[in-house]
C-alpha cells in the first residue's frame, strides 16, 4: 500500500475519521485556468506532489484527461494515459483497503465505529457524478473492492450492499456513464447482462445477484444492531424481497416507455423526502435496480413487478420496520425464557437446555433457496442424540382489528400453513457455528407468534384464531412486547 500517495492519505483518513484534520481538500475549481499537462507532470518524468488531488478537484481538467487517454494516437495521449492511469491505481487500491480493513477479524466480529466506511467522503473528493471521467474513478474503487471482497469469501449480499452505496453516494445507484464504459475498461468477469436506457447505461447485473426489494438490507442490519452478525444482511434481504414481493401499496407503470418518465433523482428529491435523505437514497437505488430487472431478460423471466411508487415505498419500509422491531423484541422474550424453570415457559416447553438465534438459514432438501426462520430453538441436552429436539418460531405482526371472526381464521390458517412450508418438516441448518450447522434435522414444532396489541380483545376471536391454528398444526402464540 503506498501511503505516500495523497489522494490515497485523503481516502484511508477519512475512513479512520480525520479528513478535516489530517488532510484538507483544496477548493474545487468549477473554473479552472487554461490545461497544460505541465501543471501535473515534472519536467524529468513523474508526477509534481499534490497534483492528483489537484486533478480530481479541477473536473474540467480531469474529464479532459480521462477523453485524452481514451484517443489513441492523438496528441496529449500518452501523457493524459499516465495521469489517469495513476487516479485509477490509487482507486484501486483505496477499494482493496476498503475491503481489508471494514471486513478485517475484529469487524465481523463486533460493529465497531471505524467498521463503517464514510463513503460521503468519495463524493466530497470526487464532487457530483458529472461526467464519465468521474463516474469512471468511482467505478474502479467499487469494482476493487467487490473483487478483495469476494475473494476474502464475504457474502454476495454484504459486498453488493456496500458497492451500491459506494455509487450511489455520487450518481444513481447501479448506474455509471456510458462513456465510461464504452472502451470496456471494466474489469473482466464471468457472464453478464447489460441493461441499455436512453439516459445511462445500467450497471452489469450479474444473474441473481441483485434484487431491487433487498436495498437497505446492510442499513437495517447495522441499525439495529446486528451487522456483524453472520448471516444477518442475508436474511433482511430475503425477508425485504419477501415482504416487497408480497406488498400491496401504489405501483409505478410496468411498462418501460412510462416508467423512464417517473425515474427519480438523488439531486430532485420529492416532497417530504428532504427530511428522510437515507430512505430516499435507498428508493433512487432501488428504483434504479428494478428499472435494470424489468429491462433485463433475467428479471423478465422472474416476473418482476414495477417499482413501488415513493409514497408507497415509504409506507413499505415503516411497515416492515415494525415487523423487525417486534420480532427482535419476541427473540428478546425468548431468550428471557431460556433462563425461566421449564414449567414457567410459554413457548420452549419441554426443553432441558433451551438455545435460541434468530434469522437462521434453513434449506429444504430440493429447493435451492434459504428460508430465514424467526427464532430456531434447540434442546441443547438432546444434541448428542440422533434426533436433536428443534422447534421453529414465525412472528407475524399482523392488524386483526378490522377483520372478521371468519376472516381472521382464514388468515391463521394461511400464516399457519406457510410457517410451516417454510420452516417445519426435515431441514439443514444453514447457519455457520450453529451447532446444527450443515446437519438435516426435523422440527418438532412449529410456533407462530403475534403482536397482542393488534388482536380484539374478545375471548370468541381468540379462541377462533387458536382453533384455526390447531387445524393447520402450529401452535399459536398472542404476545406483548412493548
Amino acid at each position: 500500500m503506498n501511503l505516500r500517495a495523497p489522494l490515497l492519505i485523503l481516502a484511508l483518513a477519512c475512513l479512520a475519521g480525520t479528513c478535516d484534520e489530517e488532510a484538507p481538500l483544496p477548493p474545487r475549481e468549477a473554473h479552472p485556468p487554461a490545461f497544460e499537462f505541465s501543471q501535473y507532470l515534472a519536467k524529468k518524468g513523474g508526477f509534481l506532489p499534490g497534483t492528483d488531488v489537484l486533478l480530481v478537484r479541477r473536473p474540467e481538467h480531469l474529464e479532459h484527461v480521462y477523453e485524452l487517454s481514451l484517443r489513441e494516437g492523438v496528441p496529449g495521449h500518452e501523457e493524459a494515459k499516465e495521469l489517469f492511469g495513476n487516479l485509477e491505481r490509487q482507486a484501486q487500491a483505496t477499494g482493496e483497503h476498503v475491503a481489508e480493513q471494514v471486513y478485517s477479524l475484529r469487524c465481523a466480529a463486533v460493529e465497531l465505529p471505524d467498521c463503517v466506511p464514510k463513503w460521503r467522503f468519495i463524493d466530497e473528493l470526487l464532487g457530483p457524478a458529472e461526467g464519465p471521467g468521474n463516474r469512471r474513478l468511482r467505478q474502479v474503487l467499487a469494482e476493487a473492492f467487490e473483487k478483495r471482497a469476494r475473494s476474502k469469501g464475504l457474502e454476495t449480499t454484504v459486498v453488493m450492499a456496500v458497492v451500491n452505496v459506494m455509487l450511489a453516494e455520487g450518481m444513481l445507484q447501479s448506474a455509471v456513464g456510458k462513456a465510461a464504459t464504452a472502451e470496456g475498461r471494466a474489469a473482466a468477469g464471468g457472464p453478464r447482462v447489460l441493461v441499455e436506457t436512453p439516459t445511462v447505461q445500467a450497471r452489469e447485473l450479474g444473474a441473481g445477484e441483485v434484487r431491487a426489494a433487498g436495498v437497505g438490507a446492510q442499513r437495517l442490519a447495522l441499525e439495529s444492531g446486528r451487522l456483524g452478525l453472520k448471516g444477518e444482511v442475508s436474511a433482511m434481504e430475503a425477508r425485504l424481497v419477501e415482504a416487497e414481493a408480497q406488498e400491496v401499496g401504489t405501483r409505478q407503470p410496468a411498462a418501460v416507455k412510462e416508467l423512464e418518465k417517473l425515474r427519480p433523482s438523488l439531486e430532485r428529491p420529492l416532497a417530504g423526502a428532504e427530511v428522510e435523505e437515507g430512505l430516499w437514497r435507498e428508493y433512487v437505488s432501488y428504483w434504479e435496480l428494478r428499472y435494470a430487472e424489468l429491462t433485463s431478460p433475467v428479471g423478465v423471466e422472474a416476473g418482476v413487478k414495477p417499482p413501488l411508487s415513493w409514497p408507497g415505498y415509504r409506507v413499505f419500509r415503516a411497515r416492515f420496520r415494525r415487523a423487525m422491531e417486534f420480532q427482535a423484541k419476541v427473540s428478546a422474550l425468548l431468550r428471557g425464557e431460556v433462563r425461566l424453570p421449564p414449567a414457567e415457559r410459554q413457548v420452549l416447553r419441554g426443553m432441558k437446555q433451551p438455545l435460541t438465534e434468530s434469522n437462521v438459514g434453513l434449506k429444504h432438501k430440493g429447493q435451492a433457496s434459504v428460508n430465514y426462520v424467526d427464532d430456531l430453538a434447540v434442546d441443547e441436552a438432546t444434541l448428542k442424540n440422533g434426533t436433536p429436539h428443534v422447534e421453529s418460531i414465525s412472528t407475524k405482526q399482523r392488524d386483526f382489528m378490522r377483520m372478521s371472526r371468519d376472516d381472521a381464521a382464514e388468515q391463521v390458517k394461511a400464516d399457519g400453513k406457510e410457517a410451516l412450508a417454510k420452516y417445519g418438516g426435515e431441514v439443514e441448518v444453514r447457519r455457520p457455528g450453529h451447532p446444527l450447522f450443515e446437519r438435516r434435522i426435523r422440527v418438532s414444532r412449529v410456533h407462530l407468534v403475534y403482536d397482542e396489541a393488534l388482536i380484539p380483545q374478545f375471548p370468541e376471536f381468540r379462541d377462533a384464531m387458536v382453533g384455526a391454528a390447531d387445524t393447520a398444526g402450529v401452535e399459536l402464540h398472542f404476545r406483548h412486547a412493548p
